[in-house]
């Protein structure tokens, strides 16, 4: 009995000390949906907000890091993001704003004490792998018209069944508005009066609301 009370107890404090750095959210968005919708790919001039969750860190000394790195070597690379830790478990928040255009790049989230290169793993350290295109425009959206059109009489895009899969809402500006799964009516009633582009798999619509 004493045997089987300690080695719970062994297991609750291995659990409740457990040092873990992991990205939760992208644009409000798990980073595997932002993937999906993304594509893994940012655009220069639109802002990304980063949400960090760790747990279990030292609260002396210790901080959240977060580096861009494109290929140099980490000690080379300069912090873009920097906060105290001063409790053992919390939240950072982050908005990244590409400003050049990348065909790889890793975000890499640690923190300063709990991160050991030599056994690096998922627990200590996360990294996002993506890449930056140049920023959104309509000439770009125009390109692949998509089998869809706005209808003000139901505030929605009626799509073709030949559309599937994740679709996502952008304003002129690059900033997505709404985000979800297509079907054969898109509601825009949360939209404001304005110019639009629906982004899809199988291409893109620009409509006027």
């Amino acid at each position: 009995m004493k045997k089987t009370t300690l080695l719970l107890l062994l297991l609750v404090s291995t659990f409740t000390f457990a040092q873990t750095v992991t990205l939760s959210s992208i644009d409000g968005e798990t980073p595997g949906d932002f993937g999906l919708s993304s594509g893994l790919t940012l655009n220069v001039g639109t802002t990304y907000e980063f949400i960090i969750d760790y747990t279990g860190q030292e609260t002396v000394g210790n901080d959240i890091l977060v580096k861009i790195l494109e290929g140099g070597s980490y000690a080379d690379t300069a912090d873009i993001f920097v906060e105290p830790v001063t409790a053992a478990s919390g939240q950072a928040i982050i908005q990244v704003t590409p400003t050049i255009v990348q065909s790889s790049a890793i975000l890499q989230v640690r923190s300063t004490k709990t991160t050991d290169f030599d056994e690096s793993s998922q627990e200590n350290m996360f990294l996002f792998n993506y890449k930056v295109d140049p920023s959104l425009s309509t000439n770009d959206f125009n390109k692949n018209k998509l089998a869809a059109y706005y209808s003000s009489k139901i505030d929605a895009v009626v799509v073709g069944n030949s559309v599937s899969g994740d679709y996502a809402i952008y304003d002129l500006s690059g900033k997505k508005i709404v985000n979800g799964v297509v079907s054969t009516e898109i509601s825009t009633a949360s939209l404001k009066s304005g110019l639009y582009i629906l982004s899809t798999a199988q291409g893109v619509l620009k409509f006027v609301k």
